[in-house]
């Protein structure tokens, strides 16, 4: 009986799946946290990568919470949100060439400029080989993934949420699909 009543006493935590549109793609993803967050959808932006391959970039990425809202969320979770932040980005190359042939690695690299803390490793994402980078500064951690959803468009992670509080949880639910 008082494992019952202890049970009933514990409020499920349900996390929200995430979904947005980014240009012709379908983007969700499970943060597995329950911190209200604000999104922000940027793009299309054109641009001219320095390989002079042309692209076009579409985002997603949070913004602040406003003050009345960290105030709601204080009380509402008993604790200051977190001001961790995540951005997802996809790139649409406009080149006929297998871009995928070109290794991820070198976009996390490049993002994690220092390499004193930095670990980069292999990982399947979204069911695709893919690179993850993290980069340890000031006691603080940033993640960095990136990898091919075509042959023509990668995607593009940065995550400053803890590693088992937010990125690994987006990483195992990520899934990005073409939409006509």
């Amino acid at each position: 009986m008082i494992l019952i009543m202890c049970s009933a006493l514990v409020i499920p935590v349900i996390a929200e799946q995430e979904n947005f549109i980014l240009g012709t793609y379908k983007v969700s993803f499970d943060l597995g946290i329950e911190d209200l967050r604000n999104w922000v959808v940027d793009g299309p932006k054109n641009s001219e990568s320095m390989d002079g391959s042309y692209f076009t970039a579409y985002s997603v990425h949070e913004a602040p919470i406003t003050e009345s809202q960290f105030y709601s969320e204080l009380k509402r979770l008993g604790r200051a949100p977190s001001a961790d932040a995540v951005s997802i980005s996809i790139y649409q190359y406009n080149s006929t060439d297998d871009l995928s042939m070109n290794g991820t690695a070198t976009k996390v690299e490049a993002l994690l400029k220092e390499k004193i803390g930095c670990t980069i490793n292999k990982r399947t994402i979204d069911g695709r080989r893919g690179t993850i980078g993290s980069q340890i500064k000031d006691d603080h951690t940033t993640y960095v993934a990136d990898w091919w959803v075509e042959n023509n468009t990668s995607a593009f992670v940065v995550s400053t949420y803890p590693w088992d509080e937010g990125t690994l949880s987006l990483l195992k639910t990520i899934h990005i699909e073409k939409i006509s």
